[in-house]
Order: C-alpha cells, then sequence, then structure tokens
C-alpha cells in the first residue's frame, strides 16, 4: 500500500476506533496493493485481521459502493472503451462489492462506445460456469460491433483457468462466425485486471480471426502491443 493509501486509510479508521486497534489494523495491511475501496473490501473480507467495531464495518461496508456510483457517474452512460486502460477502470466498478463470481459483456460500437453492459451469469465464491452460445446471442441482440467480456475472482486469485480459456476460445470461434471482434477477456482480482490478450494465453491469430481487418480490433490490437502486461497491472485502478 502506498503512503497516501495507508495515511488516508489511517486517518478513516483512528476516527471509527482507538488508535492502538487503528494503528495495528492498519499495519497488517500494509503489504495490500490496489485503490482503497478495494483494500476496505479486503478488510471486511478476511478474518485473521483485528475485529472491527460494528459500527466501523457498517461505514466501511459502504464506502466500496459510493466509489462505484461516483466513478460510475464520472465516466457517463456511454463511455469511450477505446483502450485497454479504460477498458480495465470500467470493468473494475462492475464488480465492487461482489462476493460472487460473475461474467459482464460490454457491447461496444463502431467507434467504441458502450452501448450495453450486462451481468451474463453468476456463480459462486471460486466458480462461474460460461455459456458462450448465450453470450453470443446477447452480443448479437443488442447490436454490438465490437465486445469485451470479463469476469472476477473475489477469492483474489488473478490467474485465468483452463477452463476461462478454453471458453474464451469457443467464444472467439463463434464470433468469428458473425466476424464480430471480441476485443478481449478481462480478470478483475485484488483490485486490478488482467487481460487475457496481452497474457498471450490465446495466439494472436485465433483472436484476429472474429472480425479480421475491423478497425476495433485492430486498433485494440496495436494498443495491446504497446503496453506491456506488467505496465497495465501497476498502473490501471491502481493510482
Amino acid at each position: 500500500m502506498n503512503e497516501n493509501r495507508f495515511a488516508a486509510l489511517r486517518a478513516l479508521l483512528d476516527c471509527l476506533m482507538n488508535e492502538s486497534r487503528s494503528a495495528e489494523l492498519t499495519q497488517s495491511l500494509g503489504s495490500v496493493s490496489g485503490p482503497l475501496p478495494a483494500i476496505l473490501e479486503n478488510i471486511l473480507r478476511r478474518d485473521d485481521l483485528p475485529s472491527l467495531p460494528e459500527n466501523a464495518r457498517l461505514l466501511l461496508s459502504m464506502i466500496p459502493e459510493l466509489y462505484r456510483m461516483c466513478a460510475s457517474e464520472q465516466m457517463g452512460q456511454h463511455p469511450q472503451l477505446n483502450t485497454l486502460q479504460k477498458a480495465g477502470e470500467y470493468a473494475h466498478l462492475q464488480f465492487v462489492n461482489l462476493q460472487y463470481e460473475c461474467i459482464c459483456l460490454m457491447c461496444l460500437d463502431k467507434d467504441f462506445c458502450l452501448t450495453e453492459c450486462r451481468m451474463s451469469g453468476t456463480g459462486g465464491l471460486r466458480d462461474v460456469r460460461f455459456y458462450p452460445r448465450r453470450l453470443f446471442q446477447e452480443a448479437v441482440s443488442h447490436g454490438a460491433r465490437a465486445v469485451i467480456l470479463c469476469h472476477n475472482h473475489p477469492s483474489d486469485w488473478a490467474f485465468f483457468s483452463e477452463d476461462d480459456i478454453s471458453s474464451t476460445r469457443e467464444l472467439i470461434n463463434l464470433f468469428s462466425q458473425a466476424n464480430l471482434p471480441l476485443l478481449d477477456h478481462l480478470l478483475v482480482a485484488g483490485g486490478r485486471v488482467n487481460s487475457m490478450r496481452s497474457r498471450a494465453f490465446i495466439p494472436d491469430a485465433e483472436w484476429m480471426r472474429c472480425g479480421s481487418g475491423m478497425p476495433p480490433l485492430a486498433q485494440w490490437r496495436r494498443d495491446v502491443r504497446t503496453l506491456s502486461q506488467e505496465h497495465f497491472i501497476n498502473t490501471t485502478l491502481n493510482r
């Protein structure tokens, strides 16, 4: 946790409990990374931290949702998600305070502006079922010109599973039939965002099959090539 977040969190906790308990709790979170709302979610989920007074727990639980609402309003109803950075920031907002895995389908127009954002499946703490045909049908029915898929790991496990990768490949095959670009599959975990495309779990040529030559896919491809995964993780939602 950087010094600014550390100081802000300590000041907040000092208002909610005595200074010794506040110091103990803040110190135990010294290695937690991510934006302040993600750190607060971490506090509320973990059992190995000093106990919180009930009034403090109630207040802390409200802050991530307030953050989500304010950030969403600032981005607008139809934000332009034409870079990995912007898409990652918007994807993160969809999963703030969610304690179970969920799949989110973001439909874009030809200018990368969001036209529809749908939660298309829910699961448990550690898994969610992908239904590629259902996702394909939803994207087509909403007239998407490009699509970004994302899901979360409430457990903070920041890695794509083999099922995630195989389901994405199946979805690419379906989208290629409609020449509809699947730009990326993003994973939100621990206050950070992972890009399946930039991690190269799926060959670039396979991504390009769905919407080959279409401007959205070509531009996204260029963006990923100039933005390394390490840079993406360290800058997205971690400022």
